[in-house]
């Protein structure tokens, strides 16, 4: 008992001595607490704001057709133009008026406007007379906008 009384001493001395010193690393621990909640709060807010927008964007870049999710083949081919492009290719329809220009092809792609390009698609009959690549494949899934109405 005598032992731990005279070991202590000199650090309980310490401690009143220097009361102000505990309460500011108190102080900035609390602060460093209310600093990694916020952090945390800011973290949900961002996240929150990225899927917000993600879902008004995926809305926003719907066809003008708006909601509807599948087509007549009248209502494809009024989409036959470098303006207004959309290809059916197996049995779903891709609005791929924005890729016109990008396209390696060229203006072969506006050769299926408004058709089922299905053969063009898969033979490229104006070019290597080969199926497009797997890389082209996984590309068009960003410009479907639906599918064929069977009638």
């Amino acid at each position: 008992m005598y032992y731990n009384s005279v070991v202590n001493l000199p650090l309980y001395t310490y401690l009143l001595s220097n009361n102000s010193k505990i309460h500011q690393i108190n102080n900035n621990f609390q602060t460093y607490k209310s600093t990694k909640s916020q952090i945390a709060q800011m973290r949900k807010a961002i996240i929150s704001a990225i899927l917000i927008s993600a879902i008004i964007i995926s809305g926003c870049t719907q066809s003008q057709a708006g909601n509807k999710d599948t087509f007549t083949i009248a209502e494809i081919a009024e989409h036959n133009t470098e303006t207004d492009c959309w290809l059916l290719i197996d049995e779903k329809v891709y609005d791929t008026t924005d890729y016109i220009i990008s396209h390696p092809g060229g203006t072969a792609m506006l050769q299926g406007c408004g058709t089922d390009a299905t053969d063009l698609f898969n033979t490229r009959q104006m070019g290597s007379k080969t199926p497009h690549s797997n890389n082209a494949e996984d590309l068009l899934k960003d410009y479907y906008i639906g599918d064929l109405k069977i009638e």
